[in-house]
């Protein structure tokens, strides 16, 4: 009986004195790791998986946010054109028609304001204040409370009045966040 045991800690591995934890693969230290090519092989192939895909992600991220963002100054850009064809044509009155009627339209999804040169909101619902000229990201009060962002183009008018027209910045913000939480970043 005893020489039956001993062979089968012998034919188990029984005769290596080892702690039985320490022949696990998790337990090697690092030096033993990188001593077989094997495993500087999978390593360095997992870092260099872990760089492309860290690459593509900002590459990605770069080119959708950057798109979205020209595509919103196009929109912009379009109407701020048409409304100041409009104030050209038809004055401070037709400008105020114009913006009341695209404020109404379901479909409209860009804020609206003409200021005063005393920095007084002559018309439109955009609740801001005034902001300079220029294409800008600007802060709009909420009706809820609160603000947003929005990018928006301000042109002075003859009279030195201000058109604002913007657009809200959280779609693109979204479209950006969801990127970054898709590769990872986020």
């Amino acid at each position: 009986e005893q020489i039956a045991l001993e062979a089968g800690r012998r034919w188990l591995g029984g005769l290596d004195r080892t702690p039985p934890r320490s022949r696990l693969p998790h337990a090697l230290p690092m030096r033993t790791l990188l001593r077989s090519a094997a495993n500087r092989i999978a390593i360095l192939t997992a870092l260099a998986f872990a760089l492309a895909t860290f690459a593509i992600g900002l590459a990605v991220y770069f080119a959708a946010v950057s798109a979205l963002q020209h595509e919103l100054d196009t929109v912009i850009q379009q109407t701020n054109v048409s409304l100041l064809s409009i104030y050209a044509d038809d004055g401070m009155d037709g400008l105020t028609e114009s913006i009341a009627a695209r404020e109404r339209s379901a479909s409209n999804t860009l804020a609206f304001a003409v200021f005063g040169q005393d920095g007084r909101k002559l018309a439109g619902a955009l609740d801001t204040p005034m902001p300079t000229p220029g294409l800008q990201r600007i802060h709009i009060r909420s009706p809820e409370g609160g603000t947003y962002s929005a990018r928006a183009l301000v042109t002075t008018l003859s009279a030195r009045n201000r058109l604002v027209v913007a657009a809200d910045l959280g779609p693109v913000e979204a479209i950006a966040k969801t990127i970054l939480t898709v590769f990872g970043f986020g």
